[in-house]
């Protein structure tokens, strides 16, 4: 399976609002920290790519980290802190930063170190990150996305297109994941290279430039997922999200590219 490059957007919310959506992604750049206070004292702290590079006292363990970033791939950050809680960010870098400090709040935590209910984002380039807890992160996604990769039912939503079908299966929640079950089918004379399928959360009208906003929404592994849907062939696969609710001024939007082709469908939910 070939390594899909991360494109995210940094979610800029009010405190109040912590408790309530999480923070995807991080920006950065070498001119400025970022600081990241965590509830509890830093234990140990991962960034995928050497172009980012996180600092914490690892003598006297403390609440405070610094993050910086070069130019490059995107890449990600894992944080364990001393309670065991562990925390994960999708790195980007900016040349300006709109914000530079973070108190992190204990809901953001994505699990705890010792059980497998710990998710770890999936290497989204060439991201050397190697290590027990990643493995059981993996694990554990694999083995939700086999369980409802098993069942079958009807689509929630569908699009056909140029003689491909792409269809939302089902839209699972388990804990503080949402596991999304796809289904490409060829039915064109053409085998179907994938480029990328990417959901987002829009509100407003494609149509008005001034209202339409759309929220790109990472999968943070994925299962089964292929490179190229011969003709004749339907595959299924999923990935998995943190969890998100939309509200009723939002709706899904899903995109599917073809590689070195000209087809794509976009599937509403």
């Amino acid at each position: 399976m070939k390594p899909v490059l991360v494109k995210t957007i940094i979610l800029l919310l009010p405190l109040t609002m912590w408790s309530q959506k999480a923070l995807d992604t991080l920006y950065t750049n070498e001119y400025m920290n970022v600081a990241l206070i965590f509830p509890s004292p830093i234990r140990q702290g991962i960034t995928g790519s050497a172009n980012f590079t996180f600092s914490y006292n690892r003598e006297k363990p403390q609440h405070l980290g610094l993050l910086q970033g070069q130019g490059g791939f995107s890449s990600n950050l894992l944080v364990i802190t001393q309670d065991g809680q562990v925390y994960s960010y999708y790195l980007k870098y900016k040349k300006n930063l709109a914000k530079t400090h973070y108190f992190i709040s204990p809901s953001y935590s994505i699990g705890k170190e010792t059980g497998m209910q710990m998710k770890v984002i999936k290497n989204s380039g060439n991201l050397p990150l190697q290590s027990d807890s990643i493995k059981l992160a993996q694990a554990y996604f694999k083995k939700g996305a086999q369980y409802y990769l098993s069942r079958h039912s009807a689509a929630r939503a569908a699009r056909r297109s140029q003689g491909i079908v792409l269809k939302m299966e089902s839209l699972n929640y388990h804990k503080n994941q949402v596991y999304v079950v796809y289904q490409i089918k060829n039915n064109s004379a053409v085998d179907f290279q994938l480029a990328y399928l990417r959901m987002y959360k829009i509100t407003g009208d494609s149509r008005k430039n001034a209202s339409f906003q759309s929220l790109p929404l990472e999968p943070i592994y994925y299962y089964a997922r292929p490179d190229k849907i011969r003709r004749g062939q339907a595959l299924r696969f999923v990935y998995v999200y943190s969890k998100f609710v939309p509200s009723k001024d939002e709706k899904l939007l899903v995109e599917l590219l073809e590689a070195n082709g000209s087809r794509m469908i976009q599937l509403r939910d």
